[in-house]
């Protein structure tokens, strides 16, 4: 099956994120990137699994800063990773194939106001999770976008981390 993302909100209001950037930008010369405070956490529709049982899994990120700040949106192996390691933090390999999006551009940007969030929920069977304990996390990053033209955000942010049970 693999992972299927099954709904992402956004929710933005206001002034226009790229106005503001774009003046702050010139006062400043020109830069490609955001700096802000964000918060990235992870839950699970359930702690307690069978092996190759499919649940959801939230993410949310939220901007904690006192400006707006562009994100890129949540695509798996492009923005985020998702993570399951042992106790002693060795990593499960991912057994379903990686799709990369190509070529991102300003559409694939959204603007993030203070205070606001971006839930992604993902239903997902990549690993192979045997009866035992693990730890699953998140991390969002970012690459240099040649296309992006807009400033945004850029850098890495871990969430925290939920046990697993698979019985």
């Amino acid at each position: 099956m693999g992972c299927r993302v099954v709904s992402v909100a956004y929710k933005s209001e206001g002034f226009s994120v790229k106005e503001f950037w774009n003046n702050l930008s010139s006062m400043q010369g020109e830069s490609r990137y955001q700096t802000g405070k964000l918060d990235f956490e992870i839950g699970v529709e359930k702690t307690s699994i069978k092996p190759h049982e499919v649940f959801k899994i939230d993410l949310k990120m939220t901007n904690t800063g006192a400006f707006p700040v562009n994100l890129l949106k949540m695509y798996e192996h492009v923005s985020y990773e998702l993570i399951f390691c042992y106790p002693d933090g060795s990593e499960i390999p991912y057994e379903c194939e990686i799709v990369h999006k190509s070529s991102l551009n300003d559409n694939d940007l959204v603007e993030l106001h203070p205070g606001v969030s971006i839930i992604a929920s993902i239903e997902c069977d990549c690993w192979y999770l045997r009866e035992g304990e693990y730890q699953l996390y998140a991390v969002y990053h970012t690459t240099d976008e040649k296309n992006i033209k807009t400033p945004y955000w850029h850098g890495k942010v871990k969430s925290n981390s939920v046990k697993i049970v698979v019985h």
